[in-house]
């Protein structure tokens, strides 16, 4: 993308990264927010499994 163009262009471009820096890093964000969700999720039922495992009479 940078190479040999005019300024325009190159201005251009160096203004895109910036902008596509904060998207991934909001899309980091989110991302880390949902395994976040996941990981709280699974621990709950992990947690009710051995409840329901403690509480059954095979046991």
């Amino acid at each position: 993308m940078y190479g040999d163009t005019p300024d325009g262009k190159k201005r251009k471009s160096e203004g895109v990264i910036p902008n596509y820096l904060a998207i991934t890093q909001k899309t980091l964000c989110y991302m880390r927010m949902l395994l976040r969700k996941k990981m709280v999720q699974q621990t709950i039922r992990r947690k009710q499994v051995q409840s329901r495992v403690l509480k059954s009479p095979l046991r």
